[in-house]
């Protein structure tokens, strides 16, 4: 699997891909009582952490109720448990908006300055 302008450097192993119902059953095997910690599925499926991470990103896009948290991954069986898990991908969402405007607007004053430079020099002509 690879993004979009970096086809030479894959997302995750076609390994993982292989593995990654595996994955997702050991994770149905853990409720929120008894989370998983991904050092833990790591070393079961001899993959990486991004691997992981990549593995279950996927499966809740495809609808699979993979909550999360400091202990580690679970299975939710009732709506109220993945609560914690959506409010920290809010969090985050939340965090990662005010860096990229932050990064927006850099961006733009990079732009003004070398318009600036720019008009400098050609007045200097």
């Amino acid at each position: 699997m690879t993004l979009p302008g970096y086809e030479d450097k894959p997302v995750v192993s076609a390994r993982a891909l292989e593995l990654s119902s595996n994955v997702l059953n050991t994770i149905k095997e853990h409720g929120i009582d008894n989370p998983i910690l991904s050092t833990h599925l790591e070393r079961i499926h001899e993959l990486t952490g991004p691997e992981i991470r990549y593995i279950v990103s996927n499966a809740r896009l495809r609808g699979e109720p993979i909550g999360s948290g400091e202990k580690g991954y679970f299975y939710a069986r009732r709506s109220e448990e993945l609560d914690q898990t959506i409010a920290h991908l809010r969090g985050r969402e939340f965090k990662i908006s005010i860096v990229r405007e932050r990064l927006e607007y850099t961006q733009r004053q990079l732009a003004e300055r070398s318009r600036r430079r720019s008009f400098q020099e050609a007045m200097e002509l």
